[in-house]
């Protein structure tokens, strides 16, 4: 099997897109599909590659280490050991400023800077004098200060306690069990909050004011409890499901 096929399967395993591999790594979705193809042309200078495949490596639960070696043979041959001198050649030389010439010192500059706020205020002090200006000082006004209001019921759900009693609920609560590898992306309150790969065994919570969004790779690989009631599974086995839990 090509080198970078091997990557392209385990992502589709996984039930990731190119688009939410490169949200996942940061890295450019330009930059992960050369590494599928097998393009290395394509990609930037050797540290940057590298430091790509390593990043890909762990989004994906594989050997980081065997893959970097792997590639190194592969894109640069028996050039790999060089792989410091190289990096550091092909990184940007910093830029050289060009001296000051010699009257321009620090000394001139702080006199130059004084000399002007000087005939500025001096020059503010005469156009005052000259009207006849008073400059009187005005008492701060005081903003008017707005009727508080108190906030209005909101959806709130209720579910009943260990002894059958109704108790509110003025937050999302939302558990998650991995029975199987399974890619997860989680949004709290519209906020990007948890993107990665659970193994199995693996637990997580999240708790949201309003809302709490879910996208799993693999939902039949996980259990969904909300507010404490048991959802079940979230899905079939290698489904990509979507889902918004609310108040």
């Amino acid at each position: 099997m090509p080198w970078g096929e091997e990557l392209k399967k385990r992502r589709e395993e996984l039930g990731c897109t190119l688009q939410t591999a490169e949200e996942g790594t940061k890295i450019r979705k330009l930059y992960l599909q050369a590494l599928e193809n097998d393009d290395f042309a394509v990609l930037p200078p050797r540290i940057y590659a590298i430091g790509f495949v390593k990043n890909y490596a762990r989004f994906l639960g594989l050997d980081e280490e065997i893959l970097v070696r792997q590639f190194k043979e592969l894109a640069y041959g028996n050039g790999a050991a060089d792989e410091d001198s190289d990096g550091a050649a092909n990184l940007p030389k910093p830029a050289v400023l060009p001296s000051l010439p010699p009257w321009l010192n620090m000394k001139n500059i702080a006199a130059a800077v004084v000399f002007l706020l000087l005939a500025v205020w001096v020059g503010q002090y005469l156009v005052n004098y000259m009207a006849g200006q008073r400059i009187v000082e005005q008492p701060p006004i005081k903003p008017p200060i707005a009727e508080k209001q108190e906030p209005s019921g909101g959806g709130v759900i209720e579910v009943p306690d260990e002894d059958g009693n109704v108790v509110p609920v003025d937050n999302v609560n939302l558990s998650i069990s991995a029975r199987q590898e399974c890619w997860l992306e989680v949004s709290i309150d519209g906020v990007s909050d948890y993107i990665g790969l659970m193994k199995a065994g693996e637990e997580k919570t999240f708790i949201a004011d309003e809302s709490i969004y879910i996208k799993a790779g693999n939902a039949g690989g996980i259990e969904i409890i909300v507010n404490g009631e048991n959802q079940g599974i979230f899905g079939e086995i290698g489904q990509v499901k979507r889902q918004e839990f609310t108040l």
